[in-house]
């Protein structure tokens, strides 16, 4: 049986997986739209080098180039290191692969946050939850005689390395 504040916030799970797919749809969008066929990959993003660059800057450069390459077809002109390369097309194939992935992330990270939600409020004899969870969503729950509301709003954050995750900050509304 669940807890009563996992079943409130339950119908929400699909919304939210369903808002982090379509930021990516976008982000994905917005790059085959600034990265047309032709475009000059190794012009603007050329191998790191890592004997000039630090630890993290090189792998913040490394991972945008792995990344672009997850969505555009990027072809050298040759095998050689420092060859040219160029826009090709779009990578149907990583597109899909980082849709999924990003479904798995956000049903995760909502799993993750509903258990941490249920642990920082504690146990209750009943819950609702009113709004969506990045428009700031307001969780009622009865503890005995006395109600308490939660606040939570969604946050997209990115990491030092570029990487985008969800957060969901909660406080206890006064």
């Amino acid at each position: 049986m669940k807890n009563p504040i996992e079943a409130a916030v339950a119908p929400l799970r699909a919304a939210s997986i369903a808002r982090a797919v379509a930021t990516v749809k976008a982000h994905v969008e917005h790059i085959i739209a600034t990265h047309p066929v032709g475009f000059a990959f190794s012009e603007k993003y050329p191998k790191p080098d890592s004997w000039t660059t630090g630890r993290k800057a090189y792998l913040s450069r490394e991972n945008e180039r792995r990344f672009l390459k997850s969505v555009l077809k990027v072809e050298a002109t040759n095998h050689t290191f420092r060859a040219p390369e160029f826009v090709t097309g779009t990578n149907e194939a990583g597109i899909a692969s980082l849709i999924e992935q990003t479904e798995r992330d956000a049903a995760a990270s909502f799993d993750a946050y509903v258990a941490k939600l249920t642990g920082k409020v504690g146990e209750c004899d009943s819950a609702s939850v009113v709004g969506a969870l990045w428009e700031g969503s307001i969780l009622t729950v009865t503890k005995g005689e006395k109600t308490e509301r939660w606040t939570t709003k969604q946050i997209i954050n990115v990491s030092c390395l570029g990487k985008l995750f969800n957060q969901w900050p909660t406080r206890l509304a006064k």
